[in-house]
Parts: structure tokens; sequence; C-alpha cells
């Protein structure tokens, strides 16, 4: 084909020879390829800010629903009793995978058990309180399954509430304990454990955070609920592995 234009070309150009017509050709092909790179970065551009545009719906999207159970939250901390929250030993390791079960040992089984002030804690919430936990664990479970299900982005979903998931799961444990035991059903609300564990495997992974213990606190005190493990060599490599991979 190239050959054919070039032979008509210079039948009807006899005056430019070989080496003009290879320099033509170059320059053609030059104008093309700029033409074809600026094509390509102006529609990376429009991809890009429809990304954009799609991550800040989401976002607001996000924090709607979060604030749509605000005042729940603040009662939940204002007026549940400290020693009712676990410590992170008591959640018996790595929680159920979204489609199986879990096997506890006989060592996970005893970590898990409630203190005797934990049980007394959870023995002195009224109906309302339990009306406001059930509440709370239903829209955390609503967030965890659209985590799971990728509508809302990990890396924002836990770089803006990830603290919040921490206290609120550690809190809520032994009510939902008691939900899944007596009333709701064996797997109620077993998609917090999994929020929980991504939520302090983002901890661990962000340098800031993990130097900083986390406490779940009222007007009158402070009960410590999370803090990373110390950050070995090898740790270190590990996290920042998966800090770079998103793999929470």
């Amino acid at each position: 084909m190239t050959d054919t234009f070039e032979s008509a070309a210079l039948a009807t150009f006899p005056h430019i020879d070989n080496s003009d017509w290879l320099a033509i050709q170059t320059i053609a092909i030059v104008a093309q390829s700029i033409v074809l790179i600026v094509a390509v970065l102006f529609a990376y551009r429009q991809l890009q800010r429809a990304t954009r545009s799609s991550q800040f719906d989401a976002v607001s999207r996000l924090q709607a629903i979060v604030d749509g159970f605000y005042d729940d939250r603040r009662c939940l901390f204002e007026t549940f009793p400290l020693d009712l929250a676990l410590d992170e030993h008591q959640f018996g390791g790595k929680p159920p995978a979204r489609w199986h079960s879990r096997r506890i040992n006989e060592g996970q089984r005893r970590a898990m058990v409630l203190s005797d002030k934990q049980i007394e804690a959870l023995k002195s919430l009224n109906s309302g309180q339990l009306e406001i936990a059930r509440r709370t664990i239903n829209r955390l479970n609503d967030l965890g399954q659209l985590v799971e299900d990728g509508f809302i982005p990990k890396d924002v979903f836990f770089g803006k509430y990830h603290l919040l998931i921490l206290r609120c799961c550690h809190l809520l444990e032994p009510v939902r304990r008691q939900f899944e035991e007596r009333s709701e059903g064996g797997n109620y609300g077993q998609r917090l454990l999994r929020l929980r564990y991504q939520a302090a495997k983002y901890n661990n992974l962000i340098p800031k955070h993990r130097e900083v213990n986390i406490y779940i606190t009222n007007q009158t005190s402070r009960k410590l609920i999370y803090s990373s493990p110390k950050p070995t060599p090898w740790r270190r490599v590990i996290w920042s592995f998966k800090r770079l991979t998103h793999r929470y």
C-alpha cells in the first residue's frame, strides 16, 4: 500500500526524489503519533475526572450514611459503661470469612469469655440502650456490606472511620453476642468482626496510627481497647508491602 502510494506520488510529483518523500513520510508519522498521544491524554484526563466525580459521590453517600446514626453513636459512647468494652484479645483471632464459618479452638474460646465486670455491665443495659445497640450494629453491618461489595473504597472508608469502627465494635461486641445467641440467630452481625479486623490492620499499616494507643472515653474515664503490635523489622516489611498494595 505504501509502495503503491509512493509510486503514485513520484509519478505525480517527479521533481521530488526518494529522500524528500522519506522525510515527508517521517513528518506525517510524527504528526499522527502526536495526534494519537494527545487523544489518549485527553481520554485519560476525562476518565480521571469521571473517576474523581464518582469517588466524590461515593464519599458523600458514605458521609450521609455515617451521619444518619450520629445520635445513636453519641448515646452509645455517653451512656454505655466502659467496662463493657472488649480488649483486642477477646475477639478470638481472625474473624469468620464472608461465606464460611470459622472453627474456634479451646484457647480462643477461653480468651473470648467475658469478664465478670463485662457481664455485669451487659446486665445493666436497659431496653432502650439495647435497642440503640441493635440499630448501630445493623447500620455498621450495612456499611460493612457496601465495603465488601466494593461500593465504598476500602482506603477511603478506613482512612476516615477506622477509629470509629474499632471503638464501636469493641463496645458493641458483648451486645452482639447476646443478640446472636438469644434472638437474631447464629450469624448475626458477624460482618462487624471482619470490619474490626480490617480496621485494626489498617491502623497497623499506617505509621502515624500504630504509634498511638486507642481508647474509648467518656466524661469521667477511659479504657484502652487496642494497641498495635511491636513494629519489628519483619513486621515493618510486611506492613509496608500491604500498605502499598492496599491489603487491609
